[in-house]
């Protein structure tokens, strides 16, 4: 509830102006969208128990771990809980706000537990190989470290700088260079960079990823968009990324209100998978931070 609560109380004094999509039909601004996206789930609570109430703007907290079930609603609070998906109902509509992606979200107990799902996922279950990583926050190197341990021939590598991907998009790099981006890289790119907020291009990342063949070949382009998150930041996944992670304890919720992360993915089947990853798991956070 914590981090909901930051998100709408920030967006709500941020800029109003209508958003709108590439064709001009006028979308939500994005205080309303905070306060609004997670109707939906109002409206299917409705519908499971035949209630009329309103929409509620400051949403019920419900704290139990342990529902009856009926009609798909809620059973276990590790698999799916009301709060948490509010939450993460939020959160996916302002990343996805005034562009196309069909984004979808996922909150984690912390940022290094939604960097663990986000590799575990792409190493165990999407065919990548090799994690390529330089500098950043500190943390996410302590989980690829950690998984390293338990996951035999994971190599981790520099990042290749945006300058040396230029150079072999375009043909100038030396043919006898090792390509920089190669099958089953995960390109884990952090911007703005912790702690100096560097800004990288994701856009050529994702040009570096499909010249190395894709998803099909397990490449993939993670970001880490702490620093900016939404409203910050948005359209990573529109511009080439394949999951977008958060540490929500940073901005996301004030920076000292609430520990959490999460991740965003365009993907129902990525989503799908890491979803079955988290309860297994049991990454969540609990309903007082959501």
């Amino acid at each position: 509830m914590a981090m909901v609560a930051a998100m709408r109380s920030r967006l709500i004094f941020s800029s109003c102006r209508a958003l709108r999509y590439a064709s001009g039909t006028p979308r939500d601004a994005l205080a309303t969208v905070a306060v609004h996206a997670d109707a939906q789930h109002d409206a299917r609570a409705r519908a499971r128990d035949g209630s009329h109430h309103e929409l509620d703007i400051a949403p019920p907290l419900g704290v139990s771990t342990t529902f009856e079930t009926a009609d798909g609603g809620p059973g276990y609070s590790r698999a799916t809980a009301p709060t948490r998906e509010r939450c993460e109902r939020v959160l996916a509509s302002i990343e996805a706000a005034g562009g196309t992606a069909d984004v979808r979200a996922l909150l984690y107990s912390s940022g290094a537990a939604a960097t663990y799902a986000a590799l575990h996922y792409l190493l165990a279950e999407a065919g990548a190989t090799r994690l390529c990583i330089s500098g950043g926050y500190h943390g996410t190197h302590v989980v690829a470290e950690q998984l390293r341990r338990i996951r035999a021939g994971l190599e981790i590598a520099p990042l290749p700088a945006e300058l040396q991907l230029r150079s072999w998009l375009d043909g100038s790099l030396a043919s006898v260079e090792a390509p920089p981006v190669r099958p089953g890289d995960i390109l884990w790119v952090e911007t703005p960079k912790n702690p100096a907020c560097e800004v990288s291009d994701v856009v050529l990342y994702r040009r570096a990823a499909d010249a190395a063949g894709g998803a099909a070949a397990g490449v993939f382009v993670v970001v880490d968009s702490t620093f900016a998150p939404p409203p910050a930041q948005t359209g990573l996944l529109e511009r080439g990324a394949d999951l977008v992670m958060h540490s929500t304890t940073k901005a996301l919720s004030g920076h000292s209100d609430a520990l959490g992360g999460a991740l965003l993915v365009p993907c129902a089947e990525a989503y799908a998978a890491l979803r079955a990853q988290r309860t297994a798991l049991g990454a969540v956070p609990g309903s007082l931070e959501a």
